[in-house]
């Protein structure tokens, strides 16, 4: 976790500038705007991320009910959108120096990432479909937990059939949202709005999938349920022993962000 806080704005920057092939007159204001991101993550963010890892340190060392990690899916839900809330000036910006060409390649970025996303999730068959879904929550669980038995293990591959069932939706919610982004960017190409409406534009593209409408809404609603429902199966299977892993674990994350936060601005962008 340190380490890749701290090449956290050359890292971001390398994924923007993959999803935009940004030009000569972008990079600077782009690592910039990275730089003010993650200062501003490091002083205001990090402390608020620390009270609830302190918490989930204590509580899963006990039984833990759904209100509870649902609690913990709405922290981390707000973390991400105060960071987009805090980038959205910068994103306006880049947003409106962009080329129809640059349109073509975010296009062609979603498609590359689509296309591993069925390969992964989207197999020929439910078994194929369950496997890929097991394998990532178990490698999620394991990171947590340590080991797992395979009595567990069975346990575990029941609670997630739901959110096997419910991939096609997520895919196809997926790829609702990646139309809509790019339905934004093409907007901002053709209007020329001033920034203050492109930021507008932000806020409501992020609060039409934060908090969907209608059927959609409730879709969502019982996705996060079978998502909830399957991480408190798997908290209270754990033994002592992977308590203690677990309260290891998130302790090592603790002392990281304490650490980060006693050091000076994160490592810049990249100028090359």
């Amino acid at each position: 976790m340190k380490l890749g806080y701290q090449q956290g704005a050359r890292l971001t920057y390398w994924w923007v500038d993959g999803q935009f092939d940004l030009q000569d007159t972008q990079t600077g204001p782009t690592r910039e705007a990275i730089g003010r991101l993650f200062a501003w993550h490091q002083q205001d963010q990090l402390p608020r991320m620390v009270t609830v890892l302190e918490r989930a340190r204590d509580e899963l060392q006990e039984p833990v009910t759904a209100p509870q990690i649902r609690a913990y899916q709405d922290a981390f839900q707000q973390f991400g959108r105060a960071a987009f809330d805090r980038a959205k000036p910068d994103i306006a910006r880049l947003l409106l120096s962009t080329t129809p060409a640059q349109l073509v390649h975010v296009q062609q970025k979603l498609d590359e990432s689509n296309a591993r996303f069925r390969h992964r999730y989207l197999g020929d068959t439910p078994d194929d479909r369950l496997r890929a879904r097991l394998k990532k929550v178990m490698e999620d669980a394991r990171l947590m937990y340590g080991n797992f038995s395979a009595e567990q293990e069975a346990v575990i591959r029941a609670a997630i059939t739901p959110m096997v069932d419910s991939t096609p939706a997520r895919y196809e919610e997926r790829i609702a949202r990646q139309r809509v982004w790019l339905a934004l960017i093409a907007r901002v190409q053709q209007e020329r709005p001033d920034e203050a409406t492109v930021v507008q534009w932000l806020t409501a593209y992020a609060d039409q999938w934060q908090r969907a409408p209608g059927e959609r809404g409730v879709q969502q609603r019982l996705r996060r349920e079978a998502d909830t429902t399957m991480l408190v199966t798997i908290a209270n299977l754990t033994t002592p022993r992977q308590k203690q892993h677990a309260r290891e674990r998130l302790q090592g994350w603790i002392n990281d962000a304490r650490d980060l936060m006693r050091e000076d601005e994160p490592s810049p962008a990249p100028t090359t």
